[in-house]
């Protein structure tokens, strides 16, 4: 992640936004994952707000997300990608509930304050559905 922040610092600096997944893996969904601070860095460095957004899937198909079908959208562990990415082509519709929260100010504060203020504003909107 370090090799990366100058990246994102210029694309920043440009006054383009980057997305960025915090939690620096992918997981099954049951639970928020501790932020990696390091890339928030650029946005302090930057001095640009960050704008926390929270993705609860809601349903497959018509189906309601649970353990059994879950794996269809999350990728995790030891799964290949290629065919995980080939059935999540096939699904017809993900129903999804978008959370935009209230955005951080990252003047004078440090790289681990931001990523626990992030993490704590998503948390409290995160749902693990089962």
């Amino acid at each position: 992640m370090i090799k990366d922040l100058g990246s994102v610092s210029k694309v920043l600096s440009d006054g383009l936004n980057v997305v960025l997944f915090p939690e620096g893996t992918s997981t099954n969904g049951e639970a928020i994952l501790p932020f990696k601070k390091t890339l928030f860095r650029a946005a302090i460095q930057c001095g640009v707000e960050i704008l926390p957004v929270c993705i609860n899937y809601i349903s497959i198909d018509g189906v309601t997300l649970n353990k059994k079908n879950r794996d269809l959208i999350y990728w995790y562990g030891d799964m290949k990608f290629f065919p995980h990415f080939i059935n999540l082509l096939r699904i017809k519709q993900i129903n999804v509930q978008l959370s935009i929260l209230p955005a951080i100010t990252t003047t004078k504060m440090t790289s681990d304050k931001v990523s626990k203020v992030a993490y704590e504003s998503i948390k409290k909107v995160y749902q693990a559905s089962w």
